[in-house]
């Protein structure tokens, strides 16, 4: 027998002995009566008296399988005793009033106005009661009241969110559109929309502009004009006029800076004061844009100044950073720095030429008039050794600038090119011998037969 094998058995012999003494053990104490503890916890344990609380809810789940059963005089029944034991449990009262109800034939009967009354009473003793919401949800329905029971439905979801009854109840008690009344549902939700959209439009503007700009007034409004515009616009952004909707609060922060505008305004001395800052704004605004249009300039000098230099990398790092400062968009930074990219990635990136030449296309569409586009185009293209494209761009941008030297520069060196090549193929053609054209016309023809 293997080592492994021999030991295993061994194992399992050990295991057997120690099992069987156990049992033999075991047996004597059993015969010896030292196990009758246990039955005598067992007696103790029929007979303890369990809490109201748990046999109540015993009793509540024998209600509910009654009912599942279709038994609902058991059910009932079980409910009752539940509530009994538990009076101040509203799930209990509710489930004994809604099984009291449901299988009631006449609802206009004493019992069922009763059960009816139990159910709302329970609700409103506890509202966080879920069971009790969704069993009154559910008699509202049955008593044909679907909008108050939508309204239940809605309610429980709050405190349950997800949960499967109130969806469905939700769902059930959803009233049905006539093809009428979808079409001008669908028209309000629109208007509503628009309506929304201009009030947000409104004021972020109003964010941004001075005290006249929100009245609509130029600065030399008169005190009786400003107080007319306030009451005007007052009277429109009313909060008043836009309550239970989603334009409340965006006509509460309209309806502010109206206020703001008009407290400032209406005040002379408030008014005085405030002209004087927007003078200082102004002033201090245009320096700054002098100052932001000098650094733009400074920094097209110096990517200009690269590209002459061919360091494209430095190019386009400055055209880059030059478009950032910017707010409105250049178009001949933009330009150049793809100018300066597309010489930098030439050989790295295989799409560049694609990249380019689509932004090349969105300038042309957004400035057709931009001479600076079809030089850099001609440039392009003659890069990539398309000399009829580029003599075509160059062109161009001589019906837009007449005198532009480049262009004009340009031309001249595709045009010299060009003739030079023609040069030199007739210099070859006329440096050949016979014998040299003579070989020509064979290798066309072919060898001529012995």
């Amino acid at each position: 027998m293997p080592p492994d094998l021999k030991k295993l058995s061994y194992q399992i012999f050990e295991w057997a002995s120690t099992i069987f003494e156990a049992l033999v053990v075991w047996e004597k104490k059993r015969l010896g009566g030292e196990f009758n503890i246990f039955s005598e916890m067992e007696v103790q344990c029929n007979n303890f008296n369990r809490p109201a609380n748990l046999e109540a809810e015993i009793l509540f789940f024998k209600g509910q399988r009654f009912l599942k059963n279709n038994d609902p005089s058991a059910a009932l029944s079980a409910f009752s005793r539940a509530h009994g034991l538990e009076p101040n449990e509203n799930e209990y009262r509710a489930w004994k009033a809604w099984t009291m109800f449901r299988y009631e034939e006449n609802h206009k009967s004493a019992s069922a106005k009763t059960a009816f009354a139990e159910i709302r009473k329970a609700v409103a003793e506890d509202p966080m009661c879920v069971a009790a919401q969704l069993l009154y949800a559910q008699t509202l329905e049955k008593e044909g009241h679907g909008e108050e029971a939508q309204e239940i439905y809605r309610q429980t979801l709050v405190i349950a969110p997800g949960s499967p009854e109130a969806l469905a109840g939700l769902k059930r008690t959803r009233p049905i559109l006539t093809m009428e009344e979808l079409d001008e549902f669908e028209s309000e939700t629109e208007r509503d929309l628009d309506q929304e959209h201009r009030f947000r439009h409104l004021l972020k503007r109003m964010e941004t502009v001075d005290y006249f700009t929100i009245l609509g007034l130029d600065r030399t409004a008169s005190p009786a004009a400003i107080k007319a515009k306030y009451f005007e616009l007052a009277k429109q952004y009313h909060p008043d006029n836009y309550k239970n909707t989603k334009l409340l609060m965006i006509a509460e922060k309209i309806f502010i800076l109206i206020n703001e505008a008009y407290d400032v305004l209406s005040n002379k001395k408030k008014r005085v004061l405030y002209e004087r800052s927007l003078r200082a704004i102004d002033t201090q605004k245009s320096q700054i844009d002098l100052e932001r249009k000098l650094s733009d300039d400074r920094l097209m000098q110096k990517g200009m100044a690269f590209l002459q230099s061919n360091n494209w990398g430095a190019a386009a790092d400055l055209f880059e950073k030059a478009m950032a400062q910017t707010e409105s968009p250049n178009l001949r930074c933009q330009l150049y720095h793809t100018w300066a990219v597309f010489n930098r990635d030439i050989r790295q990136d295989p799409t560049i030429r694609e990249k380019a030449e689509s932004i090349f296309l969105q300038i042309v569409q957004q400035d057709p008039k931009l001479v600076d586009l079809y030089i850099i185009r001609g440039k392009f293209y003659r890069k990539l050794e398309i000399d009829s494209r580029a003599l075509t761009q160059f062109e161009h941008a001589l019906t837009l600038d007449p005198d532009n030297i480049e262009a004009l520069r340009e031309i001249r060196l595709i045009k010299q090119r060009s003739g030079t090549t023609e040069k030199h193929a007739e210099t070859a053609a006329a440096h050949e011998g016979p014998e040299e054209r003579k070989g020509l016309l064979r290798s066309f023809w072919g060898k001529k037969k012995k």
